[in-house]
């Protein structure tokens, strides 16, 4: 899914900028949000931790997009957000993007990074072999 068209602008937005770099609204249509970027990495951590995903195939594939997503201040904003809106009996045990949450502190952790420590301009060589490992 990362690979559609409708990706390319926020993956590219986010691996380009440093952590402290607030996210544009995107006004074009076909162009995916933050939700829908982010869903993708909140499903993706459930499918590990069902094991539907082998989690060193996830962690090799997945860690760089997931890290850099993680620590963008608009993604942060827009997770609490949507915990701060959720009135579900699981909000506190199993909160919004909570698998997207623990995979992106386990391969931090793993990498022995924080948000800071993530590169900030990622050059197109780098962005375009991550892709390709997909």
């Amino acid at each position: 899914m990362l690979n559609e068209h409708r990706y390319d602008r926020i993956s590219d937005d986010i691996q380009s900028h440093d952590s402290n770099y607030k996210l544009a609204k995107y006004t074009n249509k076909s162009d995916a949000d933050v939700i829908d970027y982010i869903s993708i990495f909140e499903d993706l951590g459930y499918f590990v931790s069902v094991t539907l995903i082998d989690d060193k195939m996830a962690y090799e594939h997945y860690s760089f997009d997931i890290e850099k997503a993680w620590c963008n201040p608009t993604v942060q904003e827009t997770i609490q957000n949507e915990r701060a809106t959720d009135t579900s009996k699981t909000a506190q045990s199993d909160p919004q993007y909570g698998n997207f949450e623990r995979l992106a502190k386990e391969y931090l952790e793993t990498d022995g990074q924080s948000c800071k420590d993530l590169p900030s301009d990622v050059t197109t060589m780098q962005k375009k072999k991550k892709k390709k490992s997909r």
